[in-house]
């Protein structure tokens, strides 16, 4: 699936809306400097964490719909997602492999359709910055 989720006018001005509030808590001290980066950095960094989520939930949303999955499972299968791609952005190829196919299996446990969940791993092992194959092999 090589769609890509646009987000609308509206979202993004939600999300102009946040990085603002974020940028007002990182100046004030509510939330904790990064040691590593600048304010400006850490601001651009949770910004494109945020925009990364919101595209990823969309194209989940998406997939499910046309998988004819019940929208009140649509969270536990989003939730799925977010962690496989929270996995992604810190794992190499053949490692992300193990985990994809292990967190199907731990996933399915609680009940998650295992093919629904193959196709959401192969939406976001799709999308993700890295190319990751097949995880399934």
């Amino acid at each position: 699936m090589g769609f890509r989720a646009r987000l609308s006018k509206t979202v993004l001005r939600d999300l102009d809306r946040a990085c603002s509030r974020y940028r007002t808590a990182v100046t004030t001290g509510r939330v904790p400097a990064g040691r590593r980066c600048t304010q400006e950095e850490q601001v651009e960094r949770w910004r494109h964490a945020t925009e990364r989520a919101v595209r990823l939930s969309r194209m989940v949303c998406f997939l499910l719909h046309d998988l004819g999955v019940a929208p009140a499972r649509y969270c536990e299968y989003l939730g799925f997602a977010l962690r496989l791609d929270r996995f992604q952005r810190h794992h190499k190829r053949e490692t992300l492999r193990l985990i994809a196919r292990e967190l199907t299996f731990l996933w399915s446990a609680r009940l998650l359709d295992r093919t629904v969940l193959e196709a959401v791993c192969d939406l976001v092992l799709s999308s993700g910055d890295s190319a990751a194959g097949s995880w399934s092999t």
